[in-house]
C-alpha cells in the first residue's frame, strides 16, 4: 500500500513540476519587466502591472486548453487510441492559435479603453503589443509541453 502511495506521489510530482514552473516562469518575466522599468517611475511600472492582468488572462485561456487536451489524451491513452492522441493534440494547437488571434484582435481593437479602464498612461499599450506578439508561439509550446507531459510514462 505505502509503495502505490509514493508510486502515485511520484507521477503527480513528474506532471505538476514542469507545469509549476511553467506558471512560476510566466511570473518570473512579468517581475523581470517590472524590474526593468523600475527606474522609468511610477507611471511606467503602474502601466505594466496594469498589463500583466491581460497577459495572465491569455495565458488563462491558454492553460484551460491545455489541460483539457491533456484529460483527453489521458483517455485515450487508457483506451489505446495513439490517433486519438495526435488528433486531439492538432485540434487543441488549432484552437490555441485561433483563441490567441481572437484574445489578440479583441485586445488590439479595445486597446483605446485600456489606458482609461486601468487610469494608466498610454505607454502601456506599447508594452501590451510587444507582449501579444509571443502569445501565439506560447500557445503552441504550452500545449505541445503539455501533451509530451502526458505521454511520457507510456
Amino acid at each position: 500500500m505505502m509503495k502505490n502511495i509514493e508510486k502515485n506521489m511520484k507521477q503527480q510530482l513528474n506532471l505538476s513540476v514542469p507545469s509549476a514552473i511553467e506558471c512560476i516562469i510566466m511570473i518570473l518575466i512579468s517581475m523581470v519587466d517590472t524590474f526593468a522599468i523600475s527606474c522609468l517611475g511610477s507611471t511606467v511600472i503602474a502601466a505594466v502591472g496594469a498589463m500583466v492582468t491581460i497577459i495572465n488572462f491569455l495565458n488563462l485561456i491558454l492553460k484551460s486548453i491545455q489541460v483539457s487536451n491533456n484529460v483527453i489524451i489521458a483517455r485515450a491513452i487508457g483506451n489505446n487510441d495513439n490517433e486519438k492522441i495526435k488528433k486531439t493534440t492538432g485540434t487543441a494547437v488549432y484552437l490555441g492559435i485561433a483563441f490567441q488571434c481572437i484574445c489578440i484582435l479583441l485586445t488590439i481593437s479595445f486597446s483605446h479603453f485600456i489606458p482609461t479602464v486601468f487610469k494608466v498612461d498610454n505607454i502601456c499599450l506599447i508594452y501590451l503589443y510587444i507582449r501579444i506578439i509571443g502569445t501565439i508561439p506560447s500557445a503552441i509550446s504550452t500545449i505541445i509541453s503539455g501533451h509530451l507531459r502526458t505521454i511520457r510514462n507510456v
